[in-house]
């Protein structure tokens, strides 16, 4: 069921890239900013992950680089997984869909977006209340996201939950964390790391895989905070002051 968090990712994309792109002038100019900014994004942060599994790869399983194109591994066109050097990217190329689709709506008014937006919704009303649908189908998946989505927003709007710095944090961290916790659990794995532990009493069991997913969080924090944000922010020509100005740190 891990692959749920996948439809919760796509949904909260979504609604963090529409809450950028409505108040945005439509034209051409800010289709293009919008576009090289995600772009700049998405690839530099997940170049240095995988060159690195390109480089892995053959010290993993060697067999499995005689299929992987190093191409696709790179720019994130295809979802198939077993052409990747680094598996869990194939949901980048539908994040690309998305910034595509979302660069189009530039051309778009927001009285047009949202007369297609409710036409959408009530296509998958009657997909999911008239037509059969398989019960493993993954459109309740999805439809189960966006309803957990809605729930966080409206409970914040209401003054019932609000994230604490740390859990924002970790959020923004998020995307490094994605990228980067395969190659340490099959460290973990192939060094041996895994059987060790688990050799060991219960309740040392339970601390060292607390441990290890402790570790992940914080190795994806360092590097967001000291390498992947620099690197964005001087590819859209912006610094982290200019940045701070435009949002308040949070009390």
């Amino acid at each position: 069921m891990g692959f749920f968090g996948i439809d919760v990712f796509f949904v909260i994309s979504g609604f963090v890239i529409s809450l950028t792109v409505f108040p945005e002038q439509r034209n051409l100019q800010g289709a293009a900013t919008f576009l090289r900014r995600r772009l700049a994004r998405v690839y530099l942060g997940y170049w240095p992950f995988g060159l690195l599994a390109l480089y892995a790869l053959p010290l993993h399983n060697p067999a499995d680089l005689l299929q992987v194109s190093t191409f696709l591994s790179l720019a994130l066109t295809n979802a198939d997984l077993t052409l990747l050097a680094l598996p869990v990217a194939w949901s980048l190329a539908y994040e690309l869909y998305f910034y595509a689709l979302f660069g189009l709506l530039y051309c778009c008014s927001n009285a047009v977006i949202k007369r297609a937006l409710l036409a959408i919704f009530a296509l998958l009303l009657v997909r999911v209340l008239w037509l059969q649908v398989d019960t493993d189908s993954r459109l309740y998946f999805g439809i189960s996201a966006a309803a957990i989505v809605t729930l966080a927003l409206q409970l914040e709007a209401n003054g019932l939950f609000k994230a604490p710095g740390w859990l924002v944090s970790l959020g923004d961290s998020s995307y490094a964390l994605y990228l980067s916790h395969l190659f340490i659990i099959t460290a973990f794995y192939q060094w041996g790391w895994r059987d060790n532990l688990a050799a060991q009493s219960p309740w040392l069991v339970e601390l060292g895989f607390l441990a290890l997913l402790l570790y992940i969080v914080f190795l994806a924090h360092f590097w967001y905070q000291h390498l992947e944000r620099p690197l964005y922010l001087k590819a859209i020509g912006k610094s982290a002051d200019k940045v701070k100005e435009i949002i308040p740190a949070k009390e």
